[in-house]
């Protein structure tokens, strides 16, 4: 694959992208979230003043601090006002730039120019994405995996040739990400997990072969590396990047203390069934990305064969890709990969009434492409152009979805029926389009399903009480 060729895939990859998501220029913003967090915010909507900017590093706003993202938000508002398109849009930019990020760093990390592409492809355009890039709010995921993605590709060239004005760099990146959203701070543990594969600083006594069943995969571009090559120096290396990580979850768990849900909220054991669960539902997902919804509630209880056979599953999985360690490193690479960027979110510490979310699998899923792709032989080139068509045509109708609160909540509950909590937003949409007979029928529903939540039926007697009045 030439440089010629790999400039015009990129620039169509980066085409067909903003296709799929170009009517996000015609979306709302959103009551789920995108008026109190960006609307109503008065420190967003007065733009980019020392005091809004002040505020940004030294407030946390909705249970979040991630000052970067405040900034992206009040840079939005100088720009264009409070309009929500053209700020989607923005997101939609940032996403195309992750997927060539992605390119850049996975071909710098192999040197296989196809694959890597054929991995930024089906990232740019996978509808799990969706949530990621049509939801405003969620601006914070696409711009903390700008700056993650950069910091894993300046810590491959500060493999290459280390130096601490280098490693400065990775910091730096790393802590932009951070304080973009603290999703990735188990980013250093990515690292190590490059060290062993593909940057081969420890466990392979040959850098330039993997083994004998897949000689061409394992091939690195640059394959000489400098630094350490034990483990314990590895981590060492790596402990001003954890202390980052650290001090992140420190301030997160600090400015998240009101929005975390208590342990008595749910039973240890469903709450362990909800995480073995959580990990196989993201992988079926990845792999089949349909009835994809805005809200999966948490279930009252996980029956027992569920969460036996996702715990099955799970260390097959694990096991067989252990056991295919030598000839394909990539396998356990890209699955630990994928275990590991899922921890911080699939539920240890729970917020909110979700079981999963799908912006959660936006940087988890370059591990199982990883695993994926790199096991493919020769990745023949008319399935994989089928494939992202398909993908292509789910993610553009997924955009439709979040095109406002009415449309996202329909869809929700056609895939998730009987939600009070959808039924409830689903009701507060109707209201605010002056649709007041089905915004009383759809709290009367979330009543029926949780009669337990005095809120929801004070609701419907204050919309009873305003439809009544003179």
């Amino acid at each position: 694959m030439g440089e010629p060729v790999r400039r015009t895939c990129c620039g169509l990859l980066i085409v067909v992208t903003i296709a799929c998501y170009a009517q996000v220029l015609q979306h709302e913003f959103l009551a789920f979230d995108d008026i109190a967090y960006v609307v109503r915010n008065e420190h967003v909507n007065t733009g980019l003043t020392a005091d809004n900017i002040v505020w940004a590093f030294t407030e946390s706003y909705k249970a979040n601090w991630h000052p970067l993202t405040w900034l992206s938000h009040m840079l939005d508002y100088e720009l264009f006002g409070n309009r929500a398109g053209p700020a989607l849009l923005v997101n939609v930019a940032l996403h195309a730039c992750n997927a060539l990020l992605l390119i850049v760093l996975l071909n710098e990390l192999t040197g296989h120019p196809w694959r890597s592409f054929v991995a930024g492809a089906v990232f740019a355009l996978h509808p799990l994405h969706v949530e990621s890039v049509a939801w405003l709010s969620e601006r914070k995921d696409v711009l903390c995996t700008l700056f993650g993605f950069a910091a894993l590709w300046a810590y491959v060239r500060y493999v290459r040739r280390p130096h601490p004005q280098r490693y400065a760099v990775v910091m730096l990146l790393f802590a932009a990400s951070l304080m973009s959203k603290p999703m990735l701070v188990t980013l250093p543990f990515v690292m190590l997990l490059f060290d062993a594969w593909p940057l081969r600083r420890v466990g392979f006594s040959e850098p330039g072969r993997v083994g004998p069943d897949t000689p061409d995969v394992g091939r690195l571009a640059h394959p000489k590396v400098s630094g350490p090559t034990r483990p314990g120096s590895l981590i060492t290396e790596k402990l001003p990047l954890f202390a980052l990580s650290l001090i992140s979850c420190i301030i997160t768990l600090n400015a998240q203390t009101d929005a975390l849900t208590s342990m008595q909220d749910h039973a240890l054991a469903d709450r362990a069934a909800n995480i073995v669960t959580g990990f196989v539902r993201y992988l079926g997902k990845t792999f089949c990305p349909i009835d994809l919804a805005a809200v999966y509630p948490m279930p009252t209880h996980w029956p027992a064969w569920h969460v036996i056979g996702a715990l099955t599953i799970l260390i097959l999985i694990t096991v067989l890709a252990a056991r295919r360690y030598k000839p394909q490193p990539h396998l356990l690479i890209g699955w630990l990969f994928f275990l590991g960027t899922l921890v911080p979110v699939i539920g240890i510490v729970r917020q909110g009434y979700f079981s999963i979310a799908d912006r959660f699998m936006y940087v988890p899923m370059v591990g199982l492409l990883i695993a994926v792709i790199w096991s493919i032989p020769r990745m023949p080139k008319a399935p994989v152009v089928i494939v992202l068509i398909v993908l292509a045509a789910l993610t553009w109708r997924q955009v439709g979805y979040w095109q406002d609160d009415v449309t996202l909540f329909e869809h929700a509950l056609r895939v998730q029926p009987n939600h009070a909590r959808s039924h409830f937003n689903l009701a507060k949409a109707y209201y605010h389009a002056g649709r007041f007979d089905d915004a009383e029928q759809q709290l009367r529903l979330a009543i029926k399903l949780r009669p337990d939540q005095p809120q929801l039926r004070r609701r419907l007697d204050e919309l009873v009480e305003r439809r009544t009045a003179p």
